[in-house]
């Protein structure tokens, strides 16, 4: 493939490629939420809001094969998973998490020096 059209120099591809994945994942996102009537998060807009549980959440797979195809975690660990979010489809309409306050948090303990872990 050959082409004339010259980037300039500021263009990063890594960043519009990126861009180009949010983009198409907000449009995935709202069309699949209009169809099913159940999204991933009370507010499309809001990229950094990302469901993890609850009624109102639509999972793709049940949650004893998504325990099972972790790569970290032993029979226990997984088997608690499943029990977890069981328990958080009983007794909340959904559950989220904040990304931007949970990157927040990563960056100040790796501040610290010390290893984080987050299992």
């Amino acid at each position: 493939f050959e082409s004339e059209i010259v980037a300039p120099d500021c263009f990063d591809p890594r960043r519009y490629a990126f861009s180009c994945g949010v983009a198409a994942h907000r449009f995935i996102s709202a069309k699949t939420t209009k169809e099913s009537g159940c999204g991933p998060c009370t507010d499309q807009k809001n990229i950094s809001c990302l469901a993890i549980g609850g009624k109102n959440y639509c999972h793709d797979t049940s949650l004893i094969w998504w325990a099972f195809s972790q790569p970290i975690g032993n029979f226990l660990f997984r088997i608690v998973a499943v029990v977890v979010g069981y328990f958080l489809r009983c007794i909340s309409t959904i559950v989220t998490v904040d990304v931007v306050s949970f990157r927040k948090h990563l960056s100040a303990m790796r501040s610290k020096g010390g290893p984080v872990n987050l299992i």
